[in-house]
């Protein structure tokens, strides 16, 4: 295949096409996502496999927990993927991998034990699953270099990077750590530089019911709220949100929608367990008085496909949102 035709393929096909030369033509291989929110990152791939003769796809949401402020486990959920997975080719997390039993094993949470709000059986954990296929991969549900040094990466034996920047952001923080040029340069060989699927971006999105009314005719404002501004200066973040959404409800022609991490309450509880109050009131405030629409929906995608302008603080939402090509600020 020559380098224009690479080109000018989907970052997902380019998944596909680096499996198959290092692997083979003929593939079984094995999804395993954790969170709905992210299914983004494996959806291209996914799509792609199921109408390709010579791959024989399977997914297995693996189950996950939030931890308490004390570090200790309260209670196991499993996400419900069949809105985008046909049953035929889900698979049940009971039916663990046997070694062998595939070829490629795909996973987009790289933080094994090191994730302080959720976290996986240790079963599922990358160094668990090392060694049961052919390859171990890695597909960054993060965009930039969120993913860098965790467990993940290092046991997977491809990652799917961005970009070269995030490569050479890897190598510079194994440099840190000890490691020579030379011995970076080798751990840097199983960077793979495809590109992230997530900006394989599929606006074909079916919007609730209940938002239709409400946006017709009007310009639609999405505000985003983040992990990190928050939990560096919540006062400061909930101001600049409100001061957004405060903006563009008094307008007439402007309706707002507010999407918040998927991992904003759970993160909240675990590791500043005392802003929950402030965060909770604020946007039950916004609910309860209908001041916009609140996206509770499993995929940003829908609000990404009715929005008109987003503002954000800067977070991989603003790096897919880019390939919109739609306005965007950085708040």
């Amino acid at each position: 295949m020559s380098e224009a035709d690479i080109q000018t393929m989907t970052n997902s096909e380019k998944i596909i096409n680096h499996l198959k030369g290092v692997l083979g033509d003929k593939l079984r291989i094995l999804l395993m996502p954790y969170k709905r929110d992210m299914w983004d990152s494996f959806e291209g791939v996914y799509k792609l496999a199921v109408k390709d003769p010579d791959i024989d796809v399977k997914v297995m949401p693996v189950p996950y927990t939030f931890k308490v402020p004390d570090g200790n486990i309260m209670q196991w959920f499993i996400d419900d993927f069949s809105d985008v997975v046909e049953s035929r080719f889900a698979v049940e997390f009971q039916k663990y991998p046997e070694k062998g039993e595939y070829d490629a094993i795909l996973i987009h949470n790289p933080y094994d034990e090191c994730n302080y709000v959720t976290t996986l059986p240790k079963n599922f954990y990358s160094s668990s699953l090392k060694g049961l296929s052919r390859a171990l991969c890695l597909i960054p549900y993060g965009i930039g270099t969120i993913c860098l040094l965790t467990p993940g990466v290092i046991n997977a034996d491809y990652v799917y990077a961005e970009n070269e920047e995030v490569v050479q952001s890897f190598r510079s923080q194994i440099m840190e750590q000890g490691a020579t040029a030379e011995e970076a340069d080798i751990i840097c060989q199983k960077m793979v530089l495809v590109g992230s699927p997530k900006y394989d971006l599929n606006l074909d999105q079916t919007v609730p019911e209940e938002w239709k009314e409400r946006i017709k005719g009007k310009k639609v404002v999405l505000v985003a709220s983040s992990l990190t501004a928050f939990l560096e200066d919540p006062d400061a973040e909930m101001e600049r949100i409100l001061s957004v959404i405060n903006e563009f409800s008094e307008k007439e022609d402007h309706v707002v929608i507010w999407r918040e991490h998927p991992l904003m309450k759970p993160t909240i509880m675990t590791m500043r367990p005392l802003l929950m109050l402030q965060y909770g009131a604020v946007q039950k405030r916004y609910i309860d008085e209908n001041i916009g629409i609140f996206d509770r929906t499993m995929d940003y995608r829908i609000a990404f496909s009715v929005a008109d302008v987003l503002y954000s603080d800067p977070s991989s939402l603003v790096s897919v949102w880019a390939q919109t090509g739609k306005e965007y600020h950085v708040l």
